[in-house]
Parts: structure tokens; sequence; C-alpha cells
């Protein structure tokens, strides 16, 4: 018997063997593959267009650059090592290394001169000089050289230097510490001294038309700005009319005339570490909480000494638009309720003559101004598609009257971006063609077609208005061409051309293949391209107006056929009934016959990059490579995804499923050797799946979402508001809120099915990632560990949203790649094995902690009192603490009765007010946490040092019934047994005659914040809630990592205070049905939210994500964020300030007591007003037809 065992065993190693070592050839094979590839790209083209230059990339080795003839391709030349680059004049380049070598290269002869030690190279084509600027080593040098390369002008010591558009250079020079010069030279004649200063000099500047140099100054952390007039030498200070300090003094665009735009950026002053962070639901501009500095823009006239300040701080933003006497200003807030990644603009005109401002209209993230200041354009996007947000359409173009504010309605579908032309004419490109428009006659023609045709006009230009907001002032000069980039959109194939008067002349006809790189020279008459396939290395191509298209440059010349992919096309319907693609690359050394295995990838649409080369490398920000799994003998497969009601997870397990149909058709592919993988909202998008299917073997999901709902509730530090916006209106496509929609979230959350994956998956992410919060993957992984899935979640540190370090990158692709080959391939990997063997560990629950021994003795009435045992055991009483004051401090207590949720017998505390007087009504605080009945012995001394801002004590001085109830548990989970238990707690307290059951509050910390949360969504008994340091979202918490105890929090819930009995997996309904967070559209009364920002036991995020809730459905609310405190306030400061803030919220509500910072938020409109302003008038449209 043991034989035949022997000599299975000894096949089995023998296979083994033979698998390794193919695999070490593949592994080597690919390594030099990736070594070879080059890809050649960063184009540029000379101004005449005789020269082009482009960098060579390659995966292992140094970057080249190569310098180019077009007409003759046998001359070029290559440089290692270059940082930067510029031509000049016809046939000069210079050239910037890594190590500080500066070239001045004639391409035509041959001849370089180099220079060492240069920091910086500019050419000054106006003056036809060339500016070298050398590093500290070497003095600071600037030395300005003709043409000739003679020095005509040598400046010591510059620590820095700006052009003017007249090529003019100032430059700010002087040793380390000051004091410090700013000069200014033409490049050739005396180089001429502006001004002196002790503080340092960060900005020169002297624009078109300014008659003087602005320079911006810094003295001790705080910036001023300087103006001194060229012809006299005065000296203007902005301090001497605005008061700072500032922090920033930003110059923006020319003000027009002798003016200047800027903007100024002052501190807010510090706040006290203790006090708490304050949160208003009514507030639209939370990313202040994180930036807190604010923002002024005025217009400095130096000249006439004077500002105009555009109304203080009204606006955040103001900027020109081409005109010395109209401004546009905003407040980039004022319409925000998150619900949009950009909310619009209400926009006013400022006219500097009578310093006043007029509503103008309500704008979106766009707008474009006139180059001579007289017509302002706005798109109005209409209603945003679920599949195309991405791709918002444009539904009309408003045109304003920039002095007298008149609107004119364009009602014309396909209008792209507008450019303006010197002779009044507006030009759009777009949909279709190429259409003109007469602002004053209203009148829009089409005037070059291209029937079926997507076209972009690419030698116009844009000059910015307002970073970072998209307004411009576009502009095409109408004597020259106009080059237009057309696509096909059924096609995607593209052309370029040139349109003038009429003719159109064909540079690169259609073609499917990608065109990159398109570098006109300035006459437009020479153009240079890359051009790429799948199957075609990249190749820089070139032609004249008039000429053939000429090869100039082939990458991978000798290696074509290595080089090539082979790839195939698929087709099947998506979730809206359309046709949709999928791309399916073969495997490199395929064989007829043989079966594969397969690695899908997925990410919305990608059928887009068909037409791109793909160079292997292992150094993927994703750790995804086709070329690289098509080189280890991996059919790779992307197939389209849209979009449908349904909800994005459903739309795009409906696609796969379909696309794998398609797949399944070519009879190579292995169906059970397939593997999913995706990252972002790819990932996503694969966890979803994963929770759904079982055609695939292995899952793989990086930096990816999994809890929807707890998503959108929470905060995002990369955008610095609630992530309401992505989920409704952008990616996730689900056009309507958790509120409306919550079964549509949870049926498209990853996290709510995890218990139905069926493959193991491997999970990663950046621990820098504040796209997608990392701990999204831990979580997920939490899901899957507690339903005893196979998993393995890699974290990288110092890494975000992908890979960001090199060593990163190839270790995520190196373990990608075994994780594919252990399971498509069957060969072993020890840190995958080490998971995939092991077997599930028992739940422990942790020891309760023992009680301390009591040596005090008290009650409510009774003030304590210390006590002794004598020899006898008689009992002695040595001191009585407060014994003079025994009737002031004793409280009055009385019992309430009633049924629990067991049907058993509770009991509820109540104190009466301290200066109770029968026949009157008195508030009712209600304090809920478990069961409060124990403490009823316990005496209570008075306190605003309370760690939870809750003294009964204080509360009953204060004039208030103080109720404590108790709450006992069943099986319909923690929230609804508190809400059965405090309905009859509630009810057996209204029958004390002396308590008002319109002036109710329900308040509660830890636990009993939760219960808290949770009753405030089911109840209408109180007028208010306080909740702190409390749990909203049960599913999420559930699923997370707890710091505190540093384990997933399963144990909590199941078998500890939460009391669920059952994992989320088996009765997910009773998880969601006593979640605050799941019903918060129900909080019928104002709620105070409070934490600590250092609390590791209920983790303060849920509080923010519970506020979110709130804002998102239009409730009241405050949150408070206590730095440097935790579970409970740990420093005095706090816990007064916490105390306080309690009893002005219970005053505020059960008293009618006013308190400004309450106020704040109780007095606020529900929504923004959206004001549209200015006449109308309809437009005439004519097309190519009516002409």
């Amino acid at each position: 018997m043991k034989q035949p065992t022997i000599k299975l065993l000894l096949l089995h190693l023998l296979l083994l063997s033979a698998i390794l070592d193919a695999q070490d050839r593949h592994e080597n094979e690919l390594a030099g593959i990736i070594a070879r590839t080059e890809i050649p790209g960063h184009l540029k083209g000379a101004p005449g267009g005789r020269w082009v230059a482009w960098r060579k990339t390659y995966d292992t080795r140094n970057d080249t650059l190569r310098i180019q003839n077009t007409l003759k391709p046998a001359r070029f030349f290559h440089r290692l090592h270059i940082r930067d680059y510029g031509f000049m004049r016809g046939d000069e380049l210079w050239l910037l290394g890594k190590d500080g070598q500066a070239e001045w290269l004639n391409m035509d002869t041959g001849k370089a001169v180099r220079y060492s030690g240069v920091a910086a190279v500019q050419y000054l084509s106006a003056r036809d000089l060339l500016l070298l600027h050398h590093t500290p080593d070497a003095g600071n040098r600037m030395v300005i050289l003709d043409r000739k390369g003679r020095p005509v002008c040598t400046v010591e010591d510059v620590v820095r230097f700006t052009v003017t558009p007249e090529d003019t250079v100032l430059a700010v020079t002087g040793p380390k510490g000051g004091p410090y010069r700013v000069v200014k030279t033409a490049g050739t004649g005396p180089v001429q001294e502006v001004f002196r200063t002790d503080k340092e000099v960060t900005t020169t500047l002297s624009p078109a038309g300014a008659q003087g140099v602005l320079a911006i100054v810094a003295d001790a952390g705080t910036r001023d700005a300087v103006f001194v007039e060229s012809a006299t030498g005065k000296v203007h200070r902005l301090s001497a009319l605005v008061p700072g300090p500032f922090k920033s003094v930003v110059p923006e665009l020319p003000a027009g005339g002798e003016g200047f735009l800027l903007k100024l950026i002052s501190s807010a002053p510090p706040k006290q570490t203790e006090l708490p962070d304050i949160w208003y639901g009514s507030d639209r501009n939370l990313q202040q909480k994180f930036y807190p500095d604010r923002t002024q823009t005025v217009i400095w006239h130096p000249a006439r000494n004077t500002v105009d300040d555009f109304g203080g701080y009204r606006f955040s933003r103001s900027f020109g638009v081409n005109s010395g006497r109209y401004f546009l200003s905003f407040d980039e807030t004022a319409l925000q309720d998150y619900t949009e990644l950009y909310p619009p603009l209400k926009m006013y005109r400022y006219d500097a003559v009578t310093g006043s401002h007029a509503v103008m209209d309500t704008i979106s993230r766009e707008l474009f101004a006139d180059p001579n200041g007289k017509w302002l354009l706005a798109p109005v996007a209409g209603r945003i598609p679920v599949a195309d947000y991405r791709d918002p359409k444009v539904a009309r173009w408003h045109l304003y009257e920039t002095a007298g504010g008149r609107k004119t309605v364009l009602n014309s579908a396909g209008l792209g971006a507008p450019y303006f032309t010197g002779s009044g004419t507006i030009l759009f490109d777009g949909d279709g063609g190429i259409r003109s428009y007469l602002p004053a006659q209203n009148k829009l023609q089409m005037m070059a077609p291209f029937e079926g045709c997507r076209v972009k006009i690419l030698n116009g230009t844009a000059t910015a208005l307002l970073q970072p907001f998209r307004f411009f002032t576009p502009a095409v000069n109408e004597d020259q061409p106009l080059l237009l980039e057309v696509t096909e959109k059924e096609t995607g194939r593209v052309m370029f051309a040139l349109r003038h008067r009429g003719i159109t002349t064909v540079i690169v006809p259609f073609t499917a293949d990608r065109i990159t790189h398109f570098t006109p020279d300035a006459g437009l008459e020479r153009f240079t391209w890359i051009r790429e396939n799948h199957n075609k290395p990249p190749a820089v191509e070139t032609a004249t107006r008039s000429g053939k298209v000429r090869l100039l440059y082939a990458s991978n010349a000798n290696r074509r056929q290595e080089a090539a992919l082979h790839l195939e096309l698929t087709t099947y319907k998506g979730i809206s009934g359309g046709n949709l693609k999928g791309l399916l690359y073969r495997p490199a050394h395929y064989e007829a016959g043989k079966k594969y295995p397969v690695v899908v990838h997925i990410y919305e649409n990608q059928s887009r990059y068909a037409n791109r080369f793909i160079a292997p490398t292992l150094k993927e920000f994703v750790g995804f490579n086709i070329r690289t799994l098509t080189e280890k003998g991996y059919f790779v497969y992307l197939p389209d995804i849209d979009y449908g009601e349904a909800g994005p997870g459903l739309s795009a397990l409906h696609c796969v499923n379909r696309a794998v149909d398609a797949l399944l058709e070519n009879p190579a592919v292995d169906a059970g050797r397939i593997a999913l993988i995706g990252q972002s909202f790819g990932g996503y998008e694969t966890n979803f799946i994963a929770t759904r299917s079982g055609r695939f073997a292995t899952y793989i999901s990086g930096n990816a979402p999994a809890d929807l709902v707890h998503n959108y509730h929470a905060f995002s530090y990369n955008y610095f508001k609630p992530g309401f916006w992505r989920y409704e209106t952008q990616q996730f496509r689900m056009g309507v809120s958790f509120a409306a929609g919550k079964q549509k979230y949870i049926a498209n959350s990853p996290l709510h099915h995890a218990e139905k994956v069926q493959s193991p998956m491997l999970l990663w992410t950046g621990l820098e990632d504040r796209n997608v919060d990392w701990e999204e993957t831990r979580t997920f992984y939490n899901a899957l560990k507690r339903n005893d899935k196979k998993v393995i979640a890699l974290f990288y540190k110092n890494n975000g949203h992908g890979m960001q370090h090199e060593d990163a990158m190839m270790d995520l692709s190196k373990r990608i790649l075994d994780w594919l080959d252990y399971f498509l391939k069957g060969i072993p990997a020890e840190w995958i094995g080490k998971e995939m063997e092991s077997r599930p560990v028992a739940h422990l629950t942790p020891d309760a902690a023992p009680e301390s021994p009591a040596w005090i003795r008290e009650n409510h009435n009774l003030p304590p009192a210390v006590e002794t045992v004598t020899r006898s055991g008689r009992v002695r009483v040595p001191q009585a603490g407060n014994a003079h004051l025994r009737q002031e401090v004793a409280l009055h207590l009385e019992l309430t009765a009633y049924k629990g949720v067991s049907g058993g017998n509770l009991k509820g505390l109540l104190y009466r007010p301290a200066h109770y007087e029968t026949g009157k009504k008195y508030p009712a605080v209600v304090h809920i946490y478990e069961d409060q009945s124990r403490f009823a012995n316990r005496f209570i001394a008075p306190t605003l040092k309370e760690p939870l801002g809750f003294n009964i004590r204080t509360l009953t001085e204060k004039g208030y019934f103080v109720y404590l109830p108790d709450i006992d548990y069943g099986d319909e989970g923690p929230g609804l047994s508190a809400l059965h238990c405090v309905n009859r707690a509630m009810d057996a307290l209204l029958e004390h005659p002396g308590v008002d059951a319109r002036r109710m509050a329900l308040i509660g910390q830890s636990f009993g914040g939760y219960e808290t949360n949770f009753i405030a969504t089911r109840s209408n008994r109180f007028v208010a809630y306080i909740s702190g340091t409390a749990h909203a979202d049960l599913v999420h918490t559930y699923h997370s990592f707890n710091y505190n105890y540093l384990k997933p929090t399963f144990w909590r819930h199941e078998t500890q205070q939460v009391r669920m009995g059952v994992p989320f997996a088996a009765n997910k309904q009773k998880y969601i049905a006593n979640s605050p967070l799941y019903h918060a559209e129900k909080i019928q009364a104002p709620m105070l939210l409070w934490t600590g920002l250092e609390d590791r036991n209920v983790d303060w995020e849920d509080t923010r994500s519970f506020y979110n809730a709130l804002r998102r459905n239009d409730k009241k609310v405050i949150a408070l964020f206590y730095k440097n405190n935790g579970h409970g306030m740990e420093h005095e400061d706090a816990m007064m300030d916490l105390s306080k803030r309690i009893l002005d919220w219970l005053d505020y509500f059960l008293k009618g007591i006013p308190s400004e910072w309450i106020g704040k938020e109780m007095e606020q409109d529900s929504g923004p007003e959206v004001l549209t302003g200015g006449p109308r008038i309809k437009m005439q449209i004519l097309d190519s037809t009516t002409l």
C-alpha cells in the first residue's frame, strides 16, 4: 500500500518542480520585456516646426530625451537626466539636467555650450535673451546671455526672480536674512534698483500697463503689499489703508488701470484647546472647521491711495471680468447643502464706480468672460441622467451683458466650449460641428458642420479668471484657421483637421488609433503627434498642412511582435438594454486548443481604452497591469458597465454576468479559473459582486467602499464635506437620499451581504487614503472574518488611494500576481497558504471586572458619613459630612413602577425640584442608561465638573424634575426595548401632577446616548434630546475595529452590552431596526450631540455621522466636539463647559431662556435661497439649412 503512495508523492513533487521551473523562466522573460519596453511622451515642438523633442521612458532605467529633426529624420540628439528644456529661435535648445548642468545646443551645427551649478533657465523671447539662475553654491548668480552666448547682465545673490509680460526681469537680491534689494533689468543696459527692505520679498510682479512694481513682503509670519512707482520711486503700502495682519497676500489678475486685485487671507483667532468645536446643522461651510482663515478680496489703487473692499468678508471671493469697472462677487458656500460636489453660486456684480453690488444670477461653477469685458457666458446644466454624471448635458446657455446685466437665453442643445473672437462673434464647438453666435443680432448658426461627430477647437486660449473655479476668458484668433479634433460618436474614430473660410483641410484622416500630443508649429503649417494602438507601439509622426503623414520614430522597433497585444471584442446587453463591449486580451503565448485562466477587471466603462498601448510593469499604482498578466499566461477581460435605477452594485452584477456569459463563448476560457479584480469604485463593484456571484474563484479589491450607509453619512477628509453628494448625484448614481431610498442603499451595500461571499478575497488599501477611508477595508475584512470567510487584507503605510512609492507598487503587484497564481494556477505562496490552510478560532468573551468594596455610608437624603467598626462589631460614626447642611443637601426621591419589555416590574427614580411647590408644573429631564434604580441610595453632590455634563442635584436646584427609569431588554433589540420601557416609564411619570408633559427632555451618554438617539427617531414625547459619545450606526460599529480593545466589536453587539444575541448575518433586520442612523429622518425634536475627539471606546466619528444624517434631513442639530477628551470629559474646563451647555440647552427648550449659541442654529432658515436675476429675452436659432 505504501509504494503507490510514495510514487504518487514523487510524481506530485516532479510536477510541482516543473511548474516552478516554468514559472521562473516566465518571470525572467517578463523581467526582460519590462526592461526593454519604451514609451515616448511629453512631446514638444519648436515654433518653426523643424524640430521636436520627446521623452523616452523606461520602467527600469533612466529616461532619455530625444531631439528630432522633422525634415531630416536621420538627424537627432539624445540626452539623459534632463529635468526641463525649451526651444529658442528656430534651431536652438536649452536643457537643464537633474544635476544642475545646463546646456545650450545648436541643433543645426551640433555645437553645445555647457554651464554648471544652474538652478533655473528661462528664454526671454521678446528680447531674444537666455537667463541662467545659478544655485546657492554658485553664489545665486543670475546671468543673461545674448544670442551669441555673451553675458550682457550679471546680478549676484539673486534669491528669486520673475519675468514680466514684456520680458523685463524683476530680481530679489541679498544675503540670507537680509537686507534685500528689488532690482529690474531689461537684460541689456544698467540694472535699476527699485527699492530696499529688511523684510523678505516673496513675490514681485509688474503687469502690462502698470506704472511700477508690486511686491509682497513677509515679516514674522505676516504679509504686506508694497507698490513702487517707476517714475518717482514713491513707495505705497497696503497696510496703511487696510488693517491687518494678513498671513497671505495673493495678487490676482490686474484690476484694470493702475489697480491691483488682491486676495487677503487673515488668520482666525486661536481657539482654546479644551472647549468644543461646535457644529451647527445649518452650517454651510464645514471646510472652515479645518481651514478657519478668512478671505477678503480688495482692489488697491496705490496712485489714488484708495481700496475697494467688495463689502468686506460678506463675499468669500471676488474677481475681475476684463473690465476696469465691473467685477463679480460670491459666497461659495451660501447655497451649499452637500448634495452636489459643487454648489450653485449666487453671483453679484460689483460696480467700482458706485461701490455697490447687484444680484446678477445663480450660476454653476462655470463662467466665461469676453476679453473686452462686454459679455459673460454661463452654461445651465439639465437634469443629470443616472448613468452620465461625468458628462452632464448643458440644457441651455445664459449670455449676460456685463454693464447692464441683461440676460439672453440660448436654448440650443449640443453647444460645447465657447470662444470669443476679436470681431465680437462667439464660436461654440460641440456636437455636430462649430457654431457661431452674434450677440448683437442674437443669432446662432452652424458654420462648420460635422454630422454625427463631437468637435473640439484645439488652438484656442483660456486665461484663468479665478482658480480653482472654471472661470476663464477663452479666445480664438478668427484670422487663423481653426485646428479641430473631430470624433465620431458612434465609432470613437478621430480626425484632426484645419477649418478656414469654409474649407476643411484634413491633417490626420479618421483613424481608430489613439492620437496624443498633437503639436502644431506657430504658423499651423507642420504638425507632430504620437500614434498608438493596443497592437501598435507608440510612433512619432509628422505632416505638413498639405503633405502626407511621415513616420519620424517607431518605438520598440526591433520588438514589435513582442510588444503586440491580441485584442478581441465581446458584446452583450447592459442593464439599460443597450449594447455594451468587453475587451478581451489574449495570453502572450496563446496556443489553440488549450484552456487559460482569466482575470476580469472592472471599473465603469473601459472599452474607451481599447486603442491604448500597454507597457508591462510592476510599478502600477493599483497593482494591475494588462500586459504583465498576458505575459504570464492569463486572458485579461475588461467589460463595460452601465447603470440603472436598481443601483450601482446591482447594475454592475447584471452587466458582469452578461459579460461573463459572452466571455465563456470563447473555447479557450477556463470557466473554473476566473478572478475578479477592481480598485476604488471598481473595488466597490468587486466587493458587491463577491456577495452575489458564484462564478469567480477569487476576488481582489483595493481602496474600496463596502458600507454604503455609513459612507453616505460619513465625513470626507478629502473633500471636507459629508458624503451625500457622492452617492446622490455623483459616482454612485443613487439618485435619492438615504432617507428616501433606504432599501436601495442596503441592497447595494456589500457589507450588508458579506455572509454570502463564496470565494477567497484579497483586500488592500493605503493608510493615508482620504478619498475612500482606509477603515472601510478593515470593516469589510471584519465582516468577512466574522462570517468565517477566507480573507487577507494588506495595509500599506505612507500610501494613499493607490500606491505612491515604488517599493509599495512592486510589492502590491507581486502579491496580486501571487494571489492569482495561487488560485488560478495552483502555484504555492507561503503568505497566502498561511490563511487558506488555517481554521477559525473560537470567540472569547472578556471577564467581568470585580467590584470594589464600599467604606462610606450614604443615601439620596443622607450625606456621606465615614464609618468604622469596633472590636465588638458595633458601627461607629466618627464624622458625618455636611452635618450642618443636612436639610439643605437632602434630595426628595419618589419611585415609579411600570412593566418592562419582558413583562417584569421596573422602577423609576424621580427626584423632585429643590423648591417644589404643590400645584405648580415643572419641566422634567429624563436620563437613561440601562438599570439606574440601583443608584437610589447614593448621595449626590451638586457640581459642574461632571465628566458627562449631567448632575441630578444641579438640575433639581435649577427647578427640574429628574427622572431615571430602568430599562430591561428583550429579543426585539436594545433600541426597541428601550423605547418600550421609556414609554411605559413616561406613562408612570405623567401620573405625577407636578410634571409638565409638554416640557420634557431626554438625555443619555454612551449606551444611554445610543438609546437616546434611537428613541429620538421613534418618539414625539420629548421637546429636546441630548446624546453624548453615542453609537448611531449599529451595522457599521458591529463591523468596525475598536482601538480601545484592539479587536473587532462583534462581541459587544452579540454577547455584551448591545445584547443583539445574533451575528449581523443571522438577523440583519434586527440590527437595522435598532440602528438610529437608519431612521434619522423621523426625528421630530432638536438634538444636542457631544463627544470627545480622543474617544476610543465609541468612535467619535459616529457622532459626526449622526450629525450628518440629521443635517441631510433638515433636522435641528448642534454637535460639540471636544479636543483632548475621550469617552467623557477628562479636563475640568471641558467638564464645566459641557455642563453649562447642557444646562443652556435644557433652559432654552424647557424654560424658554434665550441662548446665543443655540439660537444661531434654531433661528436659521430651513434651506438656502436661490435667486435669479436679469430680464430675459428669447433668441432666434438658425442652422445651415435656414441660412
